[in-house]
């Protein structure tokens, strides 16, 4: 019975080869291809039958031919033409399946832009009343990448600039100022935390970890730059706080840019750093107090002006005093000056019988914390 069971056979007919067109593959997607086309035939095996030819020596008619040419024309017809701008190379052959067997295929996501892709690969089945497979593909191209929003990295940020300004970003001149600050004295060691420091916070956005080399444009010279960490890694949808400082030991003003290099980012993040290292300052009208001549119990009364150049609060104080008897009044020893502040210290002379006096008192000037004297003014009293 089973000799009669017939063997399987295709019931479709060969299609028209005239009408088989090459679309364009997708242009972010392609499937890896081992041995590359090079002839259009290896896409129609149907069609390598007809290239073959027999020779043979010896005389033809000229009849013979015109037929033999009129034949080999008529089997190119049926060879499709390949459309402009089709490459062979990236086609596939045509992949023969044994029953209960597969074929494992390897496809290539490539997308110079950052973006969101998609397309669909079609898959048709030769010989048979089938419909056409899709297999729709996707794939997303994106950069290492953190938070730019000034707001999310620093703390504070203020719209314009001003001459108040302290450890704040101006978003108009778009710089990070730590202000005017008191000089300090040089650091011991470069592991040493500087006075003055930033912390600021950066977020990971991205699908990739962010491996982030943290520079300065300028070379910390001398101390006075510096960051906590020169490299790092931020995973994806977490936040690193870094900190980076300045250490003024000059009175001057220092800018410098800090850089963030993300691997495969092509665009770093910059931000410029500015910070003005300040000494208290003051100035004085008058060198000394010369009394000149008095006469017996009466009294004269001269002042030294005394007023705040600098940019920062100070502390003064007369040191010596008490040297000069109790013929010599101060209307204060010490005080605090504000910026462009003025005082006048009051020095109030008398005696009840002769004296000759050739003595002085010192001025010092302190920042307001009294940590540290920045200058001593030797005042005469005569």
């Amino acid at each position: 019975f089973t000799r009669f069971i017939p063997q399987p056979r295709l019931i479709t007919k060969v299609p028209n080869l005239k009408k088989i067109s090459l679309s364009n593959v997708p242009q972010f997607f392609s499937i890896i291809v081992d041995d590359p086309i090079t002839d259009i035939t290896e896409l129609f095996p149907e069609l390598q039958s007809g290239h073959h030819h027999s020779s043979s020596s010896g005389r033809k008619s000229s009849a013979k031919k015109s037929r033999s040419s009129h034949h080999h024309d008529k089997k190119n017809s049926h060879i499709p033409t390949i459309p402009d701008g089709i490459d062979l190379s990236t086609r596939t052959k045509r992949w023969e399946i044994e029953p209960k067997s597969d074929v494992t295929i390897t496809i290539v996501f490539n997308a110079k832009y950052i973006g969101d892709y998609r397309d669909i690969l079609t898959f048709n089945i030769l010989h048979a009343k089938a419909e056409t497979a899709k297999l729709r593909v996707s794939g997303i191209c994106a950069y290492p990448d953190i938070e730019r929003s000034i707001s999310s990295i620093f703390p504070k940020v203020q719209k314009k600039y001003d001459s108040k300004i302290s450890f704040s970003y101006a978003c108009d001149v778009q710089e990070f100022h730590f202000g005017s600050v008191l000089v300090a004295k040089e650091r011991t060691s470069k592991n040493q935390v500087p006075q003055y420091h930033q912390s600021i916070k950066l977020r990971n956005i991205s699908l990739f970890p962010a491996e982030i080399v943290a520079t300065l444009t300028d070379p910390p010279q001398k101390g006075i730059w510096w960051t906590e960490k020169n490299s790092f890694v931020i995973e994806p949808e977490e936040t690193f706080e870094f900190q980076f400082g300045c250490h003024p030991v000059v009175p001057d003003l220092y800018k410098t840019t800090l850089i963030f290099t993300i691997k495969d980012q092509p665009d770093p993040l910059l931000f410029n750093l500015v910070c003005e290292g300040c000494a208290p300052t003051v100035d004085m009208d008058m060198k000394a107090y010369d009394f000149e001549k008095i006469l017996l119990n009466h009294q004269k009364t001269l002042k030294i002006e005394l007023k705040n150049i600098g940019k920062l609060s100070l502390f003064w104080r007369i040191k010596g005093a008490q040297q000069l008897g109790p013929n010599f009044i101060f209307n204060q020893l010490e005080g605090t000056l504000k910026p462009k502040q003025v005082f006048r210290v009051l020095s109030t002379s008398t005696s009840s019988k002769p004296l000759i006096v050739k003595k002085g008192v010192s001025l010092e000037i302190l920042d307001i914390e009294k940590q540290r004297i920045f200058s001593t003014y030797q005042i005469p009293v005569s």
